[in-house]
């Protein structure tokens, strides 16, 4: 037997893994290991550093209406019965969470600091994959400590999981449309032909392109802007890792049989991913509307609010004073039948918005792409946008989130991804996928309106290119010196210049998390003395912030200062004219100090714009039975037991005032029913036991008044008129 020809002979190469099983830490999970370790550490020392924090214990806006939605989900109210309005699958989340540890806000942000870090993990092996381990790794680190992820990560609203989802959809994409990690073309001399081969890869397994539709459909359902992504993803399936450029232009090789069928298969394969989540929302809202909408009925309102003549480019509620999820979707609905004189579907609502939209465009489109240009200005800006929770508000109880605050920022971040683009410039028609999902997301964002979480999702993609400008930049500054990174800073300082114009004011920014904060402790802890410096503060930073006065009056009012409050909702009228809520406390706080005509001027002018106001009609009837005009008083609180029936408050100043003017059998029935919803209340007891004593059942009135006096043993007229009934009884 002749010996082997050693000339022709090949050793056989190690594969990659076979070193990492010799070095595990150079094992491809070892660095996005690593990575979630220290991201899920940084995070649980923010935990406990705001664990007590009022704003860890209460919770507003949003984080508020997603925690009763998750509670009545974890109640067995897992369908409902309207549109989904909010986009639905984070209260799903915490539903599940509430189910598992119980109904722990402190469990659920546990449960989403841990999806945080192994989201950084994901954007490790992901940036690895896309461009090189270093890459992969700074992206990681950089991500694990960003302010805004880590402040994210804490608070009860979806942001938590945008983050997740992005960062899972960039993993898959790095399996699927990415050959394995090599060289970047654009560190090499000469430019990389867009039809070069690409280095020897597994083919990806087809479950993988299943996957992407699954997690983008996750990403819609929650943060609904994310559908921008679709077009992206299938080109991107479509494709199937194909360079963008000669294989996209030329049709020779799309058009082969072969390629068309994969081609489709990868398409079918994700566009069945995206199916098989949105489909079941889809279908949900269906069966309880009767129209199809995809993932949420506010498309309309939302598009609206950026897109109007008074719009800012960030957020404002339809009506003033009413900024939170309590408000939005009745909001909506009442404006927009009001308009149209009749009651719409939630489809119908959208679409009123969204024609008044187009309304304004149409009319001024000069105006409005001045408005498009700022929201752009807004998207880039150095400064996070405060929605309901303020990032800087919160580092003050948090000396982690304060140092990150002072290492890293969105303007930062911006400016080395600017740089990192420019660098891996040549790769482009490989790294496409990522470049696009980030314009196109941002797209969709400036399409709307613009605030700190809604950009938020650009971050993972901004940390990936952030990384490179880094890593790279550096190896291109020791192989090649300064010269070829002229350009790319350049750029990135022309993009940190970008996102420090001063479109927005910092000052400004701060009020706002000044006045969320004072609600929080107003509305939510019920301590007005504590929330009067911060509403003050807030009114300093932001001078014509009209709902900071509001909150302001309301604090004094409540703490029997009604007199100074009278000044703060002036102003706040004045600044804003259309302020209802403004008005209405104006009334409370002018009857406080006895002005009643001034009162019900105020709650009148409030009655004129919102008819359908229930707490008007009730304080409109006590003003009016105060200056006995019974009969106004009793139109007044009929119209509020209309609006919201079994109102105690409205029955029992009902019966007063029937009983005033002499109406006995209709005040007693309203009594009883008051003493249905609430038979504990002693000051009704004692209102029905004296007009039962005024029908001339004395024994009853006894009765009524004795069950009074248990709990007011000492209250004079109780006693007074329980001598009378047991006079007249005989008892």
């Amino acid at each position: 037997m002749s010996e082997p020809n050693k000339k022709t002979m090949r050793r056989p190469e190690a594969h990659p893994d076979d070193h990492a099983a010799r070095q595990p830490w150079r094992h491809p999970a070892a660095m996005p290991l690593a990575v979630f370790l220290i991201a899920l550490a940084l995070r649980a020392v923010y935990l406990s550093e705001m664990r007590g924090h009022p704003l860890f214990e209460f919770l507003v806006g949003d984080g508020d209406a997603y925690d009763q939605w998750a509670r009545r989900i974890a109640g067995g109210a897992w369908r409902g019965d309207e549109v989904f309005y909010q986009a639905p699958l984070y209260p799903y989340f915490l539903a599940v969470v509430y189910s598992i540890a119980g109904k722990s806000l402190m469990a659920a942000r546990v449960a989403q600091s841990i999806l945080g870090a192994a989201a950084c993990g994901l954007l490790a092996a992901g940036g690895r994959r896309f461009l090189s381990p270093g890459v992969g790794l700074v992206a990681g680190l950089a991500l694990a400590v960003y302010p805004t992820a880590v402040f994210s990560d804490g608070l009860i609203q979806k942001s938590a999981l945008d983050n997740f989802f992005t960062c899972l959809l960039i993993f898959l994409l790095s399996r699927t449309v990415i050959a394995c990690a090599g060289a970047d073309a654009a560190l090499t001399p000469a430019p990389a032909k867009a039809d070069a081969p690409s280095p020897a890869r597994a083919t990806p397994h087809p479950a993988l392109w299943l996957a992407v539709g699954a997690v983008a459909g996750c990403l819609a359902l929650t943060r609904e802007n994310a559908l921008a992504l679709v077009p992206v993803l299938l080109l991107a399936g479509w494709l199937g890792g194909k360079p963008l450029g000669g294989d996209l232009l030329g049709a020779g090789r799309l058009v082969e049989a072969r390629s068309a069928r994969a081609s489709l298969a990868r398409v079918g394969l994700l566009a069945l991913g995206l199916l098989l989540t949105l489909g079941p929302v889809a279908a949900r809202n269906k069966s309880v509307d009767g129209q199809w909408h995809l993932t949420t009925s506010q498309f309309g309102p939302n598009f609206y609010i950026g897109n109007n003549p008074d719009s800012v480019g960030s957020y404002m509620p339809l009506r003033p004073g009413h900024g939170t999820a309590a408000f939005e979707r009745s909001d909506a609905v009442e404006l927009a039948e009001a308009a149209l004189g009749r009651k719409l579907t939630a489809g119908e609502v959208s679409g009123h918005w969204f024609e008044q939209s187009l309304k304004f465009i149409r009319a001024e489109p000069t105006r409005w792409l001045t408005l498009m240009g700022r929201k752009a200005l807004l998207l880039a800006n150095r400064i996070e946008l405060v929605d309901t929770d303020s990032q800087t508000i919160y580092a003050q109880g948090s000396m982690l989130l304060t140092f990150l605050d002072q290492v890293m920022g969105f303007g930062l971040l911006l400016s080395l991804a600017a740089v990192g683009a420019v660098i891996h410039w040549r790769a482009w028609p490989r790294l496409w996928p990522l470049g696009a999902i980030a314009a196109a997301y941002a797209g969709s964002v400036v399409l709307f309106y613009v605030v700190a979480r809604y950009r938020f999702p650009l971050v993972p993609l901004l940390a990936l290119f952030a990384a490179a400008g880094l890593v790279d930049g550096l190896r291109l500054l020791q192989t090649r010196g300064l010269r070829p990174l002229l350009g790319p800073l350049l750029v990135g300082a022309a993009a940190l210049g970008l996102a420090c114009v001063p479109v927005v004011s910092a000052e400004e920014e701060l009020a706002n998390g000044e006045y969320n904060l004072g609600k929080l402790l107003l509305d939510r802890k019920r301590d007005p003395q504590a929330a009067i410096p911060h509403l003050l503060a807030a009114v300093q930073g932001s001078p014509a912030f009209a709902e900071a006065r509001d909150a302001v009056g309301v604090a004094l009012t409540r703490t029997n200062h009604p007199l100074e409050a009278i000044p703060f909702f002036m102003k706040a009228i004045e600044l804003n004219g259309d302020y209802i809520q403004a008005r209405f406390h104006l009334a409370l706080a002018l009857q406080a100090v006895g002005d009643t005509a001034p009162a019900i001027a105020q709650l009148e002018a409030v009655l004129k714009a919102n008819p359908n106001d229930a707490a008007a009609h009730l304080n409109l009837g006590s003003m009016l039975a105060g200056a006995r005009r019974f009969p106004e008083a009793i139109e007044h609180y009929r119209t509020a037991l209309r609006l919201e029936p079994d109102t105690e408050d409205a029955l029992n100043n009902l019966g007063i005032a029937l009983a005033s003017i002499g109406q006995m059998e209709p005040a007693r029935a309203e009594f009883e029913h008051a003493l249905r919803i609430n038979p504990d209340n002693p000051e009704t007891f004692c209102n029905y036991g004296i007009v039962l004593l005024r029908l001339g059942r004395a024994a009853d009135a006894a009765k009524a008044l004795e069950r009074a006096q248990r709990f007011r043993p000492e209250d004079p007229l109780i006693r007074q008129n329980l001598d009378k009934a047991r006079a007249a009884a005989g008892l």
